[in-house]
């Protein structure tokens, strides 16, 4: 997949390029100093999600090739965790019955322990 020039670098891309019914976005992009100050070129990942409002025409064009990249691999994640847990070892698991282990492979989330432990009480003895 190529991902076309003016999306890496909206800044400096030759307009040229760029498909006519998004020249006139392009150069009113270039033109805007405050986007250039908030999102320099080298954000360009956070400029496509953040300036929807303004240019919806670019982000969507500018959203559709970036995104493609991590969700394709969060689905190979995701085909890698249930090969995973369908192993020799894990041989009758019917993963369709066990959708909670599939979410706990794939998040990302770690439990605070710290804040966790100062908040328990402990048994009070009788």
């Amino acid at each position: 997949m190529e991902i076309p020039g003016w999306i890496i670098r909206p800044y400096s891309c030759d307009l040229q390029q760029v498909p006519i019914e998004l020249q006139e976005s392009l150069i009113d992009l270039h033109s805007d100093d405050v986007v250039k100050s908030s999102f320099p070129e080298q954000y360009y990942n956070i400029l496509w999600c953040n300036i929807a409002d303004q240019y919806p025409a670019l982000c969507a064009s500018g959203k559709v090739m970036i995104l493609s990249f991590p969700t394709s691999y969060l689905v190979e994640e995701g085909f890698s965790t249930v090969v995973g847990l369908l192993t020799k070892k894990r041989n009758r698991l019917e993963i369709t019955k066990h959708g909670g282990d599939l979410r706990l492979f794939l998040n990302k989330f770690s439990p605070d322990l710290k804040n966790i432990l100062t908040g328990h009480q402990t048994q009070p003895s009788h």
